[in-house]
């Protein structure tokens, strides 16, 4: 009869054992479908915010090329027009530029039209990012005996 109890002990155990195994089981089962849950907020609000990010990316992308066009059209203006003035200011004052490169240059007349020479030279060589000592290609194509201002 010992061994029938002992044997009853062991089944008795064993029976607890499988339930705590299966209250265990149950409560597993539960923390990983919360845990699911959890996730699966999460992976969404990821992918609500990498599809705002993508949104705000693009915009930035659109504005960045308006920027870099508007910033183009500037740039190709201003050297429109410092050409344009270069050239009135060369066709416009052609008896003092003869003035200058002749014998009179050294009258007040003359003094003022190198002066305004110089003032274009300069700001053409900023502008083609020369420094201002070295003559550009118009002024030797006027002047082609001076090789400088």
């Amino acid at each position: 009869m010992q061994f029938v109890s002992l044997i009853d002990g062991l089944i008795g155990d064993g029976g607890s054992e499988v339930g705590r195994f299966s209250k265990e089981l149950v409560n597993s089962r539960e923390a990983s479908s919360q845990l699911e849950a959890k996730l699966k907020i999460v992976e969404e609000s990821h992918a609500s915010e990498t599809s705002q990010f993508e949104i705000r990316i693009s915009d930035l992308e659109r504005d960045l090329g308006k920027t870099a066009s508007s910033l183009l059209k500037v740039k190709q203006e201003k050297k429109a027009k410092s050409s344009d003035v270069a050239m009135a200011s060369v066709d416009g004052s052609l008896s003092g530029i003869q003035m200058v490169a002749g014998e009179g240059g050294s009258s007040p007349a003359g003094e003022e039209v190198k002066e305004q020479r110089k003032e274009i030279q300069e700001v053409r060589c900023r502008f083609e990012g020369f420094d201002a000592e070295q003559p550009s290609r118009t002024t030797q194509r006027l002047f082609p005996k001076r090789t400088s201002v």
